[in-house]
Formats: C-alpha cells, structure tokens, sequence
C-alpha cells in the first residue's frame, strides 16, 4: 500500500453514509392526481372515507354495461335516462395505499322502501369515517358485512388538497357528464348508436 492510500477516505467507509434523522427533507417529488376511479372498495380492501360534508355530493349517476367508469348527469337531464339513473351519494375515500376514489353511496329512497343492501351499504360507509373497514357482501343474509382493521398502528389516509370541483373533473371529465340529449350514453340507451 502507498502512503497514498493511507491518507485518502475509503470512498465506502459506512460513517460516510449514515443518515441522521435529520437529514431526511422530504420527498424530491410530489405525487399529483391526473385521475380517480369512481367505484365501491373491493371485497378484501380496507377503506376510509373522509368525513368532510363538502367533499360529497348527492347526485345522478349512469352506468353501462361493459364500461368501467359511471357517467355524472346533470339533473335537467335525469329524465332521459329513466331507472337506469341511480341515485347516489358521491364520497370521497381512500385506501390503505393512499389512492383515493369516489365511493358512489346509494342515497336514502325519496319515495318507496330501502332495502337490506343498500341500508347496510351506508351504515358501513359511515363507519369507516372513523376505522378502516373492508365491506363484503352476504348473500345469504342479504346484506352487506362490515369487517374492521385489527392493526393498531395503521396510518390515517392522505387527502388530496382538492376540492369537489376538481374531484369531480378528475373522476368524470367532459366525457362522462351526461349535459346534453345528444351525449353518446344517452344515444347507446335509446338505441341510437
């Protein structure tokens, strides 16, 4: 060995690259939102829905079959899709990985009577304001079940810092907003396309 050597750092000695709690800033890069799914969780998801009133929305909604993705419809236009209209309640959620969605809720009946499902659909959406909660279906007691998260440590969710107009321009866009007759979802259901 060179009395070179001696004298200059091991460019790999650990004590180089030991973190010190302190030096961790933050992420270089901030995740950015550029879609949301409009769904209900999956039957093995644990879930969280945020409990802020102005992240939720009583509204009409359309699904085709085959489509992935429900269409939003203006209210002056509700009529033109009879009962294939639900009527739902938009809520923001998220799951365990931090990807949030719109979880579409039905809506208490405004004439008629409730059923189990969908009774059971809301009371289960309610509680996971406060626990994570994963809701499975029971056909045999015609109902939804609700399981809840048994980890202590489990983080709470991280919200987008958007606010409803731009959830709902990310999870439906221009075009899934039934505001026209002639919208192609309107043409598909009257047979027209």
């Amino acid at each position: 060995m060179t009395q070179e050597n001696q004298t200059s750092p091991n460019p790999f000695d650990p004590k180089r690259f030991r973190m010190s709690s302190d030096s961790q800033q933050g992420p270089a890069a901030q995740k950015v939102l550029t879609n949301l799914g409009v769904r209900k969780p999956t039957r093995q998801q644990f879930v969280r829905v945020n409990p802020n009133p102005e992240l939720r929305l009583e509204c009409g909604l359309l699904e085709l079959d085959g489509q992935p993705r429900p269409y939003l419809v203006l209210p002056e236009f509700a009529h033109l899709l009879g009962t294939d209209m639900k009527e739902r309640e938009l809520r923001l959620a998220s799951d365990r990985q931090h990807n949030p969605f719109l979880w579409p809720v039905p809506s208490l009946p405004q004439e008629g009577h409730d059923n189990a499902w969908n009774i059971s659909h809301r009371l289960i959406a309610d509680a996971s304001e406060h626990t994570w909660v994963r809701m499975v279906a029971n056909v045999s007691l015609g109902s939804y079940e609700a399981f809840e998260a048994q980890g202590s440590g489990i983080p709470e969710p991280k919200w987008p810092s958007l606010n409803l107009e731009q959830l709902l321009e990310l999870a439906f866009g221009v075009s899934h907003t039934i505001d026209r007759e002639d919208h192609p979802a309107v043409l598909t259901l009257r047979g027209a396309v």
